[in-house]
């Protein structure tokens, strides 16, 4: 699918309750005139990714982004 300059894209690594996750963005969504679409995966499944050079990670990862935990330059390591 093309992405548009409105979509907004979450990926979420480490240890959630991806349920909880779910009603927050769902509750965010009432916020936006848009759908937020996400991604829940374990810092091991994204560095797997990662060392696969799996698209969507590496297209995530070279896209403009706002790091709301953390620090970017821990997720090129």
């Amino acid at each position: 699918p093309t992405r548009r300059s409105s979509d907004l894209y979450l990926v979420v690594v480490g240890v959630v309750v991806e349920q909880e996750i779910q009603k927050i963005i769902h509750s965010l969504e009432k916020d936006f005139p848009f759908e937020i679409n996400y991604t829940v995966m374990s810092k091991k499944e994204f560095d797997y990714r990662k060392k696969q050079n799996d698209p969507f990670i590496w297209t995530f990862l070279k896209e403009p982004k706002v790091m709301l935990i953390g620090q970017e330059s821990s997720m090129m390591v």
